[in-house]
């Protein structure tokens, strides 16, 4: 009966190592989703200026002048890293579930047992 009771810890710890994972990567993508769209609603807010606007961009804790181009160069860039990294995070999402739903398979028989 020990042996049976520390296989089921064990499953038991799988799932819920698993499980971590999976919330891991939700929290993730909603990160990098969020970052994509505050880049977009800041791009759309620029291209409204006139490219004679002072703009300023945030470094840290202070703000330094920048050509409204620069900023927005900066902004693109944001975005296709985080476009980089939501495709990364998405194909990695399939693999992950599919840990998750095996052990919690495994966990349950185990209890049922």
């Amino acid at each position: 009966m020990e042996g049976k009771k520390s296989e089921v810890e064990v499953a038991k710890e799988a799932y819920e190592q698993c499980h971590g994972k999976l919330q891991n990567l939700h929290n993730m993508m909603r990160s990098v989703s969020d970052s994509m769209r505050r880049s977009e609603l800041t791009l759309q807010e620029l291209e409204r200026l006139d490219n004679s606007t002072p703009t300023y961009k945030s470094v840290g804790r202070i703000f330094l002048k920048a050509p409204i181009n620069e900023i927005k160069e900066d902004l693109v860039y944001a975005y296709t890293k985080s476009k980089e990294k939501s495709t990364t995070l998405e194909a990695q999402r399939p693999r992950l579930e599919t840990d998750f739903k095996t052990s919690l398979e495994h966990y349950q028989t185990l209890v049922r047992q």
